[in-house]
């Protein structure tokens, strides 16, 4: 069963945009002076079993008492379940799911202060864990903006998350490549000409699939079909040890310093650019450089050790 808000907020959205209003926008954006931003669109949601060629995803928000995947907790979930068909594009929102749980250690003050969430909206709360079980359970592939952060907080909060497959729309989608400043989901919808009322969980899902839909124009695909060409990929995590005099080589091929749990540079490439990486390491002719590599597909990515 997917839980629907029972008053959901309605932001316009584009087809209720007055000739007068586009009117208004276009002689505001043609001056150079100003730029129009557009509030996201919340689809109301269409449940129902999944049509011919369809596929079930989720896209995953969490609020959390803070920063530490080991001794910190999950107090707000949020996730939106919607379909996309056979060429990767949205088709709908099957439904949502939020919910609020009481920690057992507090909030720190500098996550309360940028989610909104204060101690006592929390106490006595629980979430449903059955429900969001039986909606994750159904999901093809979970989806979060930091999932290297999100996955394990989920899966200390439910074993239905650790068999999912997961997606990173912060990582695996080239941000900069297509012309945006950064990753960060503000960014994105600033340059995408959209904005929302954040820092909520379910808020941001809507944003995010907001802004996974919208179609690049350096490309011809949006960043849901990105996204889910590099879930389906297998990658290969190379991790190396190396002497201080080859920093500057790493560097320059995107490696990145790691101190823990073992002391490492660290890159993962698309399956296909792994032999060109160990040759390119191979031509530093150095006995002192040893080189680790491990492949992962969408169900071992983001896992985390906790």
């Amino acid at each position: 069963m997917l839980i629907f808000p029972r008053k959901a907020k309605r932001l316009m959205r584009s087809s209720d945009v007055t000739s007068k209003q586009r009117e208004l926008i276009r002689e505001l954006e043609e001056t150079g002076t100003f730029r129009v931003l557009r509030s996201i669109t919340i689809p109301s949601p269409q449940p129902g079993t999944l049509r011919e060629g369809e596929r079930l995803a989720i896209v995953l928000d969490t609020e959390t008492t803070g920063l530490d995947l080991r001794d910190d907790e999950i107090v707000e979930i949020g996730l939106i379940a919607f379909a996309y068909d056979e060429t990767d594009q949205f088709t709908r929102v099957v439904g949502v799911f939020q919910g609020l749980r009481e920690p057992e250690n507090p909030m720190s003050e500098e996550a309360s202060n940028i989610t909104g969430i204060t101690t006592d909206m929390l106490k006595g709360k629980k979430i449903d864990l059955a429900r969001l079980e039986e909606v994750v359970s159904r999901a093809s592939l979970v989806i979060a903006h930091n999932a290297a952060f999100d996955r394990p907080m989920c899966e200390k909060l439910s074993p239905v998350f650790k068999d999912k497959a997961w997606a990173c729309s912060a990582t695996e989608i080239p941000w900069r490549m297509l012309g945006y400043e950064g990753a960060k989901l503000g960014y994105l919808l600033y340059q995408s000409g959209l904005f929302h009322e954040g820092h909520r969980a379910l808020e941001d899902c809507y944003a995010l699939l907001n802004v996974l839909s919208v179609q690049q124009k350096k490309t011809d695909k949006c960043g849901l079909q990105l996204l889910l060409a590099s879930a389906r990929a297998t990658r290969v995590i190379i991790e190396v040890s190396s002497p201080y005099e080859f920093r500057a080589f790493f560097k320059s091929r995107g490696y990145r310093w790691r101190s823990h749990p073992a002391r490492c540079w660290h890159k993962d490439v698309p399956e296909s650019f792994f032999d060109t990486e160990i040759r390119e390491i191979g031509q530093l002719n150095s006995p002192e450089i040893s080189t680790v590599t491990r492949r992962e597909t969408a169900f071992e990515r983001f896992k985390g050790g906790l």
